[in-house]
């Protein structure tokens, strides 16, 4: 049997506290990425229709479907991203990152110096 890595032992972890939130993302995810790649096929066929004087206003509708469904999986992306992330409370201190004290803050270092 295979040994996991540590990045792969840290995804499973990560999964796996997530809970059903991590599962809820990615559906929420792939939605949205579908509705993002459908919607300018969809948008040209609205405009088309517009201009070619089609009485049936089954493209445009389709558009406004898509960008409700943009919308809808933006705002749940969101929600379940916060819920997974906070699951189990703040972090531990030891966890945060090491601060910075190469150099004075907001400036980069000269090459050369």
């Amino acid at each position: 049997m295979r040994t996991l890595a540590g990045a792969d032992r840290l995804l499973f972890r990560v999964v796996r506290d997530g809970g059903g939130w991590t599962v809820t993302l990615v559906v929420v995810a792939l939605a949205g990425a579908a509705a993002e790649l459908a919607l300018p096929a969809v948008l040209g066929l609205a405009v088309d229709a517009a201009v070619g004087g089609d009485a049936a206003p089954r493209w445009p509708v389709v558009a406004c479907v898509l960008v409700v469904v943009l919308l809808v999986t933006d705002v749940l992306g969101d929600l379940t991203g916060g819920h997974g992330a906070a699951r189990h409370g703040p972090a531990p201190p030891e966890a945060a990152a090491a601060p910075v004290r190469a150099g004075r803050p907001g400036r980069a270092p000269l090459p050369g110096r």
